[in-house]
């Protein structure tokens, strides 16, 4: 079984309507290593 995380065309704009992201897509296939971003702080809980 092959997995693959793909992500299209995200956007984010906030309340206050600063746009953060636009039209982001991704694919990460199987056995690629990734980055987690916002799962490790520099300063711990």
């Amino acid at each position: 079984m092959s997995l693959t995380l793909e992500i299209a065309n995200l956007s984010k704009t906030y309340p206050n309507g600063v746009r953060a992201l636009r039209d982001v897509s991704i694919t990460i296939p199987t056995g690629r290593p990734s980055v987690q971003p916002g799962l490790t702080s520099p300063r711990p809980a």
